[in-house]
């Protein structure tokens, strides 16, 4: 009944889709495991989510605009132009040696 395509198109999905739901996970283990609280764990999920939502709609319209394959590559471009300037504001503070 199913053929080889939709077991590799289904596979496929879920692993697109695993990472959104293991990010809260991971941020809740991670600030559990430096802080000993699981409440700074709750509002990074929190965050994590809110930007989720905030960001899906853009997203959405964009992709129903332009398509999958145009609109992906120019999310893309977009976030390989971002990084560099993001990441030179928020550069992290070198460890203290003792």
């Amino acid at each position: 009944m199913f053929t080889t395509t939709y077991w590799r198109w289904s596979a496929g999905v879920q692993f697109a889709r695993l990472p959104a739901g293991m990010a809260p996970l991971a941020f809740t283990t991670l600030a559990a495991a430096m802080t000993g609280s699981y409440r700074l764990g709750g509002v990074l999920m929190a965050v994590y989510v809110v930007a989720e939502m905030a960001g899906a709609v853009p997203v959405g319209r964009l992709l129903d605009r332009v398509g999958a394959a145009r609109g992906l590559k120019t999310l893309l471009g977009v976030v390989a132009l971002g990084w560099p300037r993001w990441r030179s504001r928020h550069r992290p503070e070198p460890a203290k040696q003792r």
